[in-house]
């Protein structure tokens, strides 16, 4: 700038998700994030989601450039204690988000940017369980990456907002069986073995797989309707989207990358970070992690490697530790962050899981006083444990 001051130009790539929608809820979201739940993000200063009424064509938003660096640059050579204090900052920022909770799912906008297909007047619960009416903002159709991506953006389904947390977990299932009707070819379940004697994917096994869908979610929500209302939450906090002091890696000065935001249940959005996935072989249970038998032979560079490879996993066994000392039963909620549609056949193995130890998931019925089972035959259970061990095989 003429100033000396810095800014950054986004343009959305083609597939960012739904034109105009995507930006604006951005821009709406970041406004949010950053005066409500005092997350430190970059100051938007100007903006368009409506390409006809921009000079260059294409929708842009033209932001504060952070001060800072992406936390990627220095977390390689970051000790445990400076890794753990990243975390720490992280988590606080976390807790934040799950502090307030909202009436309604879909994503952020300002009013002038949706006109009647959004919920009027947005209406929150804030950290001291206040309600609090904001009429800057509105509630409409979600912009998270599940409707664009795999040939979703130009299917028409129901894209939101949604009262409900029933209505947000029908929506996503229709979503699926209108995007199997759609799609000129179904994919393939990348984790299950596929090929002649084996399962084959079909658009009347998908459907049906999503028709189960549909009949048995009511019965697995959680009886605390808190698990399940709908927060705001930054869902991509990788390394290269937490800006750091340099001079402190250790300080979190923002976040960025605010893109396809949305408000939905908190067991999907209270995950752990990206930061801290695990990359590389699966643990499993409560296995202490060691180091090889050979580490103190081995090379200076390889050996620096082992020792950082052997920190990473045991950061995840004492958090797993940790997770376990908290928790007085097996969980009884499990999350599913892969499409219905493409993973049709692996979703019915977890739906048969779940049936084979029925009381152990299903929400008790008003009615009955005790859990049940909403369908079964004896024709249609033994038609899909011989599908499952088909997958299986």
């Amino acid at each position: 700038m003429d100033n000396g001051k810095e800014v950054v130009a986004k343009i959305p790539n083609p597939n960012s998700g739904q034109p105009h929608f995507t930006t604006a809820s951005e821009v709406a979201t970041m406004k949010f994030a950053r005066e409500v739940l005092r997350t430190p993000l970059p100051e938007v200063y100007a903006w368009s989601s409506r390409v006809q009424e921009t000079l260059v064509g294409a929708e842009f938003i033209l932001m504060e450039k952070m001060n800072g660096v992406e936390l990627e640059h220095f977390l390689p050579e970051m000790t445990i204690q400076d890794r753990l204090e990243v975390v720490k900052a992280v988590a606080g920022y976390q807790k934040s988000w799950a502090s307030v909770s909202f009436e309604v799912f879909g994503s952020l906008y300002f009013p002038e940017d949706v006109g009647e297909s959004a919920w009027p007047s947005l209406t929150y619960l804030d950290h001291e369980g206040r309600k609090v009416h904001d009429p800057r903002f509105v509630i409409g159709p979600s912009t998270g990456r599940e409707m664009f991506d795999n040939g979703r953006a130009n299917i028409e389904f129901d894209r939101g907002p949604w009262k409900s947390l029933e209505d947000y977990h029908a929506a996503i299932g229709k979503r699926e069986i209108a995007r199997v009707k759609h799609i000129p070819e179904l994919s393939s379940s990348p984790v299950s073995l596929h090929g002649p004697g084996l399962y084959q994917p079909t658009r009347e096994k998908k459907t049906n797989a999503l028709e189960t869908y549909l009949t048995l979610f009511t019965h697995l929500l959680p009886a605390d309707r808190y698990l399940g209302s709908p927060h705001l939450w930054h869902g991509d906090l990788h390394a290269g989207n937490i800006f750091v002091d340099p001079s402190n890696p250790t300080l979190v000065v923002g976040l960025i990358d605010w893109q396809s935001s949305e408000l939905s249940p908190l067991y999907f959005q209270a995950r752990q970070p990206h930061l801290i996935d695990h990359e590389g072989p699966t643990m499993h249970g409560l296995e202490r992690p060691t180091l090889p038998a050979d580490s103190a032979e081995l090379e200076p560079s390889k050996k620096k490697a082992a020792q950082a490879f052997f920190y990473r996993q045991s950061c995840i066994w004492n958090a797993r530790r940790f997770l376990s000392a908290l928790s007085s039963r097996k969980p009884r909620h499990s999350c599913c962050f892969f499409s219905l549609a493409t993973y049709s056949s692996t979703e019915k193995q977890r739906t048969w899981r779940k049936l084979a130890n029925w009381k152990a998931y299903a929400t008790p019925s008003p009615e009955l006083k005790a859990p049940y089972i909403p369908f079964l035959s004896q024709p249609q259970i033994s038609k899909q444990f011989k599908l499952i061990w088909r997958v299986q095989r």
